[in-house]
């Protein structure tokens, strides 16, 4: 192997991620007949599996791990605690939307077991069916203004109303209530610059939420003047602090990050 190393780097790679590969795939199986015999022939319950799992998940760092195994253990409330702390921020950042609303919609059918569900976890569940009700709306206005456009004055009276809460909610989340951010402070022993990491990512998340939440506040409300026909009907211009600093200010830490990590690389 080191004489192929020698002579041609860029085969040897190939050939030791290859061999990565093949035990890692090895390692898993064998993983996973130790747990069909556990289950099969120990009789260990399903649940118990899953929740040791999602503690190695917790104790390794990993929480998408332990999220899946907490909630497939029945665990709504730890899942919940890890999913709003350490996982739905980034989420935000990567537009992973489809997997925020999965997730969600698997913890609301258990929200009572999930004592901070009112306080964050339904905050969030309503932000994500807010931009399909929009849709709606908009698809009602177009319909009413060829028939009677009055009509549409109350689901978009209904959704304005809704919009506002769901910013109320979220502001009392950033400014009055930290522990329960999507970033909670960070503890003692964190590394700082991990819980700087974490505080940009959260900053960002709610940056990025509260101004689709104003843009589509906005655009409503023009269009609840338009329909009640406002005298004073105008376009609405608000106030907001956009998302684009703290996403640039995340993007530049990522950097500097990547870049001091790599100067501690020997080169080759």
């Amino acid at each position: 192997m080191l004489d192929v190393m020698a002579r041609d780097p860029l085969v040897s790679r190939m050939q030791l991620e290859a061999e990565l590969d093949r035990r890692c795939q090895q390692e898993q199986e064998r993983f996973e007949r130790v747990v069909r015999f556990l289950i099969d022939d120990v009789r260990v319950p399903v649940q118990w599996i899953h929740e040791a799992r999602a503690v190695r998940a917790r104790f390794d760092g990993v929480p998408e791990i332990e999220l899946v195994h907490a909630m497939e253990a029945g665990l709504w409330e730890d899942a919940h605690d890890v999913f709003t702390r350490h996982i739905v921020a980034q989420w935000v950042v990567q537009e992973r939307l489809d997997d925020m609303a999965h997730v969600l919609q698997r913890m609301r059918h258990h929200r009572d077991q999930i004592p901070e569900w009112d306080t964050i976890g339904e905050l969030l569940f309503e932000y994500m069916q807010i931009p399909a009700d929009f849709a709606k709306a908009q698809d009602a206005l177009e319909a009413a203004r060829s028939s009677q456009i009055s009509l549409a004055l109350g689901p978009l009276t209904r959704l304005r109303d809704r919009i506002r809460a769901a910013l109320a909610g979220f502001d009392k989340l950033r400014t009055t209530e930290p522990q329960r951010s999507l970033c909670p402070p960070s503890a003692g022993s964190e590394d700082s610059s991990v819980a700087r990491q974490r505080r940009l990512v959260s900053q960002v998340a709610l940056s990025e939420i509260t101004t689709r939440l104003t843009g589509m506040l906005a655009s409503v409300q023009q269009q609840v003047r338009e329909v009640s026909g406002d005298p004073a009907y105008k376009p609405v211009s608000l106030s907001v602090k956009m998302g684009e600093n703290y996403r640039l200010q995340y993007l530049n830490d990522m950097t500097l990050q990547h870049l001091h990590a790599s100067e501690q690389q020997p080169y080759e």
